[in-house]
């Protein structure tokens, strides 16, 4: 995974993580118990729906609500994390992967018909450059 997926992959996270932290504080306001009390001020940051429309900027919501299994969906919530507009170079890039898998698909398809058979398993190889 490269640097800008595992930013993404984070701040997913760090958004979720902020959502619970807010929830939890409104949660606790409705305590009359002191000790609840003093978590639920410790909870209420007042820079947490700041934080949280920051990432909204940046992140785009529909990845993060994606259902799926496997390695395609999730390199598919990778690429399509970060909104459109945000970096030029990701763009590029999303718009290269997405050109390629419609070329596999494409190819997947051909090979289906000149084969006469019902259907290709596809898979994803992943060859690691880390050393």
């Amino acid at each position: 995974m490269d640097n800008r997926a595992l930013v993404a992959e984070s701040t997913r996270r760090w958004q979720h993580v902020l959502h619970l932290i807010d929830a939890f504080g409104d949660a606790l306001e409705q305590s009359q118990d002191p000790i609840l009390n003093c978590i639920e001020e410790v909870f209420k940051i007042e820079a947490v729906p700041q934080l949280l429309e920051a990432i909204a900027t940046v992140i785009n919501e529909d990845t993060c609500k994606m259902v799926g299994k496997g390695l395609a969906a999730n390199r598919n919530q990778q690429v399509f994390a970060v909104k459109q507009g945000v970096d030029p170079f990701l763009d590029v890039a999303r718009q290269t992967y997405m050109d390629v898998i419609e070329k596999i698909y494409q190819t997947e398809s051909s090979l289906i018909e000149s084969a006469s058979v019902s259907s290709l398993k596809l898979a994803q190889v992943i060859i690691s450059t880390e050393f």
